[in-house]
């Protein structure tokens, strides 16, 4: 058994995710380069696993998990985080850049639809992105994108919000 990561999704685990983030950003801070976090939260989640059930709610999580893997460099780190969370660490990567690539994201997964469950069920997201800023700690960083990502779904859902200066 991997340590290391999810056994749903095959992506790397919160526990694992903690210490790349501590080392990332003592990386940011020592070469005094830009590094971006994103939290990702699977919007209506609850519902798709009371409408379809639990089965049909893992499938999206793996399809999630398969979408956004396979839109991120190697050296990032992506990991399940919580249920319907997901942490993206993105090194050299300033907040606009970070954007960017979550609306890729979001392009890429817009027309995901899970065939598995019999029913054309159009999955979103909502995100959160904050940038290091000199002095901050991992949890620095979790916060703001944390405040992002709930004013995401406070706005209505299937967006992206960044930081506020």
């Amino acid at each position: 058994m991997n340590l290391s990561t999810d056994p749903l999704t095959g992506i790397y685990n919160r526990l694992y995710f903690s210490k790349k983030f501590e080392e990332e950003i003592e990386r940011a801070k020592r070469m005094k380069r830009p590094l971006s976090f994103v939290i990702f939260d699977l919007d209506d989640f609850k519902k798709i696993n009371d409408t379809y059930g639990h089965v049909a709610g893992d499938i999206v999580l793996k399809g999630f998990a398969k979408a956004v893997s396979s839109s991120v460099r190697s050296l990032d780190t992506f990991a399940r985080i919580g249920g319907e969370e997901f942490g993206l660490i993105l090194p050299e990567t300033d907040v606009k850049t970070a954007v960017q690539v979550v609306n890729r994201i979001k392009e890429k997964f817009k027309n995901v639809y899970i065939p598995e469950i019999g029913k054309r069920v159009k999955i979103t997201f909502s995100a959160g992105v904050a940038g290091y800023r000199e002095g901050d700690n991992m949890d620095d960083l979790f916060h703001r994108a944390d405040v992002a990502l709930y004013r995401a779904k406070e706005n209505g859902k299937d967006r992206v919000e960044v930081e506020e200066e």
